[in-house]
């Protein structure tokens, strides 16, 4: 089943003033639209009355929205408010799904509960104090589910075959209701190239000395912090899954490169720039080999194999996941 919890659905710019956007998330086709007022709402695609396609037949008319079919209404809180028989159906409180927004600097993200149930809980806002269009936006779908993917943060094995990284250290799990957090500190042979380059693409070949900090919220996003502390480089990951279907993940990742607090010159603020880049494309071929090649090909064991040291890692994370079935 799909996990309840907070998920990146659009970006605030791809739905605008009365306009209607389809996506297939949740097992389900949804709609996103937009009041003339501004006012963001998603619901389900199919209407209630005789099951008219609303990405299709759906309009928006001032706060609401009507099914071109018959005329059906409906208002963001999934009530029908009219008819074009001017009576309203004997059920028509609640009748159209909605679900629970937030629209965030940019980001929307929709609450999903199998049992229809109110958010208990939300994602802090100082997560969202930065604009999405200063992101470096990347997406791709896996077929595998959010449980495996997110797992991925507490496989400390993996990251020396599928990264390519050494000398590894973790912190201990920390957990606190729908969070929970982790830290490796390793190293690598650089941020590209294992062949040294010539100056100043140097730094791309260049032995890194990093950290990956992790807090995932919900299995919708993991809000993570790279430091290469070499380069005096720190980069902001929000990494978002949403499920398309239970076995079927989109994975859309925002990178943005913090600013340091010193004034830097012309020519260290190019070098940066340029070691951004390589680390973007860097994260954008990781992300396709590693869902490709390895995420798709696991099958989920309920009682794994695992040495004492794993099993602090991924017991904790196992328990964690059970608050959201």
């Amino acid at each position: 089943m799909i996990p309840k919890g907070w998920y990146f659905c659009a970006e605030s710019s791809e739905i605008k003033s009365r306009q209607i956007v389809e996506k297939k998330i949740f097992d389900q086709q949804v709609i996103l639209w937009r009041t003339e007022s501004g006012v963001l709402n998603m619901s389900t695609a199919v209407c209630p009355h005789l099951g008219s396609n609303l990405a299709k037949l759906g309009k928006v008319r001032g706060e609401n929205l009507q099914c071109f079919s018959h005329d059906y209404t409906y208002n963001g809180e999934g009530d029908c408010v009219a008819t074009g028989q001017k009576v309203l159906p004997t059920c028509h409180k609640k009748v159209l799904r909605y679900f629970p927004l937030q629209e965030l600097n940019g980001f929307v993200i929709a609450w999903y509960d199998p049992e229809l149930k109110e958010p208990d809980w939300s994602i802090p806002i100082e997560v969202f104090s930065v604009m999405s269009k200063n992101y470096v936006r990347s997406t791709f779908e896996f077929n595998v589910s959010i449980e495996t993917i997110n797992e991925d943060n507490f496989d400390v094995g993996h990251l020396y075959k599928w990264h390519h990284v050494y000398d590894v250290k973790t912190t201990p799990v920390e957990q606190k209701g729908p969070m929970i957090s982790i830290s490796h500190a390793f190293k690598r042979h650089s941020i590209l190239f294992k062949k040294s380059l010539p100056y100043p693409f140097s730094l791309l070949s260049q032995e890194i000395n990093s950290r990956y900090s992790s807090t995932l919220h919900g299995h919708g996003l993991t809000n993570s912090f790279i430091d290469i502390f070499n380069l005096q480089i720190r980069l902001h990951d929000l990494i978002w899954c949403t499920p398309i279907t239970a076995t079927r993940t989109l994975y859309t990742t925002f990178v943005r490169l913090l600013e340091p607090s010193e004034k830097l010159s012309m020519w260290r603020r190019l070098m940066r720039r340029l070691i951004f880049v390589g680390c973007v494309w860097r994260l954008r071929q990781e992300h396709k080999h590693e869902g490709h090649g390895f995420w798709e090909q696991q099958t989920r064991i309920d009682n794994p194999i695992l040495t004492e040291a794993e099993r602090k890692l991924i017991i904790p994370y196992r328990t964690w996941c059970g608050q959201f079935v």
